[in-house]
């Protein structure tokens, strides 16, 4: 068999309305085939537990009562979750593919890869799963050539019992790389080559990923004349203060990519039930960003934008690790107080040099394993 026909298959999170889930999910597979190969395909699996905490009902009465109550008022009153899906539906539809669904690991057995790759997001965080899905270490393959691309575990801490399945699995793996430095340092004793890789979203230029999508000149009518807000795990009155200061330095309107339609104070306009090809055009024609999600901090770094990152009181480290790499922590600010000691009118793009470094050292990586 030629090299370029061996069947690919790719699993990872990416049936889910996250922005950052879906487009890491579509880089990769959109990578993988740029290196020559003809069929790649990424795996529909569906974990039982992660599946089930999905759905509206099981998501919403769980937690404290103050947390189902906010829920209440966000799925059933406002509407998010019909919004959200109204958004991602075409997208994840368009993007899936592989002909089934699969539900189980001896579903996935009766399936013929002659590579499989692990990808980005937190497949190995026990926490989404409900325990260690092995799945997700492809051990339903004895056959194919193994890889991982930039998985993790997001900021979890195995116990010696996990880290021992873990470890047997990956040790059938013909090249491991990781998103984060920590997850290395978890099975570096174990396991001895792992590189620690960018992410997949960033192996694609901002060419790449406007060419790639299709024509949307929905935000193109007002280009470079607003401010692009968007938020992850965190209410937007956290950041209100600081939205607020930096509108006052702009002094352009600001857009808020929200799934809800009532607006918030300092908000000009809310972007409801933006699609993953909306999320693009909007940090494309941005003037400047303002967000406390990665993936919105990486796509404003891959497009040259000028941008802010608000503190990610749940998770800062993944932001912070990244923006020291490419040395553009300055752009971190706790409060609107930090905003003082910015330049918020322009960034030094001397960053991309190092920014490219890092990303072609991932894509050697890439090509030198999965070309073996």
């Amino acid at each position: 068999m030629e090299e370029n026909e061996k069947k690919i298959g790719i699993i990872t999170l990416f049936n889910c309305y996250n922005y950052g889930a879906v487009l890491q999910a579509y880089a990769t597979y959109k990578y993988i085939e740029s290196l020559g190969y003809k069929n790649v395909e990424i795996i529909d699996y569906e974990n039982k537990y992660e599946s089930k905490m999905k759905k509206t009902f099981f998501y919403i009465f769980s937690g404290s009562i103050k947390e189902i109550f906010k829920r209440i008022i966000q799925y059933i009153i406002f509407g998010k979750n019909r919004n959200q899906k109204k958004g991602f539906y075409k997208f994840l539809k368009n993007m899936k593919k592989s002909s089934n669904t699969y539900k189980s690991e001896n579903e996935l057995k009766k399936t013929n890869y002659n590579i499989l790759i692990s990808g980005s997001d937190q497949i190995w965080n026990p926490n989404i799963f409900n325990g260690i899905d092995t799945t997700y270490l492809l051990s339903f393959s004895e056959n194919a050539k193994k890889y991982a691309i930039s998985s993790s575990a997001g900021s979890y801490k195995y116990s010696t019992g996990e880290k021992e399945i873990i470890v047997k699995y990956l040790k059938k793996y013909s090249g491991i790389s990781v998103r984060e430095d920590s997850l290395k340092n978890q099975l570096k004793d174990s396991i001895k080559d792992i590189f620690v890789s960018t992410d997949p979203t960033l192996l694609l230029s901002k060419e790449d990923w406007l060419n790639s999508m299709p024509s949307n000149n929905r935000y193109k009518e007002k280009e470079s004349e607003y401010i692009l807000v968007y938020i992850v795990d965190a209410n937007l009155k956290q950041y209100i203060d600081e939205i607020k200061k930096i509108k006052e330095i702009i002094k352009k309107e600001v857009w808020f990519i929200t799934p809800y339609k009532f607006k918030m104070k300092y908000i000009d306009k809310n972007i409801v039930s933006a699609t993953p090809e909306d999320y693009l055009s909007l940090i494309e024609n941005a003037d400047f960003i303002i967000t406390n999600s990665f993936h919105g901090v990486a796509f404003s770094t891959n497009f040259k934008k000028r941008f802010i990152a608000l503190e990610n009181h749940k998770n800062p480290n993944r932001v912070k690790n990244y923006l020291e790499r490419i040395k553009l922590e300055d752009r971190i600010i706790k409060n609107s107080d930090d905003i003082e000691r910015i330049d918020i009118n322009k960034i030094d793009l001397k960053y991309y040099n190092d920014l490219e470094k890092i990303i072609n050292k991932t894509k050697q990586w890439i090509g030198d394993k999965i070309g073996q």
